[in-house]
């Protein structure tokens, strides 16, 4: 990955520590996306000020948007694969163990350092503080694609 994609990764995303107390599915996999506001409110506070910044990346051209977002099973399918490349390269990187969470579907995957490939996807929040990277599709689509 190139230094500029980190420096733009590290700006759009948020390594923190947070205790959560609840699980819930992510919205590939709920009729309703009713739980995405009081996940981004009560969970974890800084998601409204990354969507914030992913949107203006978006308007000034630093990331491309996606062409057109998959919704159901084809979204989930198309969300995996772009975290399994993202593990490869925070393995390539050497970053720690840690939770992955796209926060606007919500969906929290589980990266073990030096796996080259998701250790698990769509798992239940974290129970304990644990680091956890947060991005939006959107970022994740630029890191992966490398635009």
């Amino acid at each position: 990955m190139t230094p500029s994609i980190w420096r733009l990764f590290v700006s759009l995303s948020a390594f923190v520590l947070l205790p959560i107390s609840t699980a819930q599915a992510c919205a590939f996999h709920m009729a309703e996306q009713d739980n995405l506001m009081s996940f981004q409110t009560a969970n974890y506070q800084h998601t409204l000020a990354l969507t914030i910044e992913t949107n203006r990346a978006l308007k000034n051209g630093l990331i491309e948007p996606l062409a057109k977002p998959l919704r159901g099973e084809a979204g989930f399918r198309q969300i995996s694969w772009w975290l399994h490349l993202l593990a490869q390269e925070l393995s390539l990187n050497e970053l720690p163990t840690s939770q992955v969470v796209i926060i606007d579907v919500p969906l929290w995957s589980d990266y073990q350092q030096g796996r080259s490939r998701m250790a698990e996807i769509d798992t239940p929040m974290p129970s304990s503080s644990e680091p956890i990277i947060a991005l939006t599709q959107a970022t994740l689509y630029s890191l992966v694609s490398k635009k």
